[in-house]
């Protein structure tokens, strides 16, 4: 397992550095990736931050994209999750974000900034 906290987002060669993953991973290995949600006024404050992270922003490496075939990994989405501070998550603002995860991004996030996300990636290898 890799585990990678506030790391891709300091990176400009987004697949390159999964691709490098996917190579060091053993068949059915995970990345696990904690990054600014792009929301937070935290994805903007630090100066060398090239990338800003959304609940969809791997899928382009995953399985259920036709995008995936443009790299050279290919992983599975196992989990993804948006974090919030307690005063957001007490008013459901968790849970709503989750669940409905488009919708939020598109209409609420600027209201309701998140912290951070999460994803875990398997190496779909044979």
């Amino acid at each position: 397992m890799i585990w990678c906290s506030h790391f891709l987002e300091h990176f400009e060669d987004l697949p390159r550095i999964l691709e490098e993953f996917y190579r060091l991973l053993k068949p059915g290995g995970r990345v696990a990736i904690n990054t600014p949600h792009y929301s937070s006024v935290e994805a903007y404050r630090h100066w060398q931050h090239c990338h800003y992270f959304a609940k969809g922003s791997m899928d382009y490496f995953c399985e259920d994209s036709h995008e995936w075939e443009f790299y050279n990994c290919h992983f599975k989405l196992v989990e993804s999750k948006i974090f919030f501070d307690d005063l957001s998550n007490c008013l459901g603002i968790g849970l709503l974000a989750n669940t409905f995860s488009w919708q939020y991004e598109r209409r609420l996030a600027w209201i309701f900034p998140a912290s951070s996300v999460y994803f875990v990636l398997e190496a779909m290898k044979k």
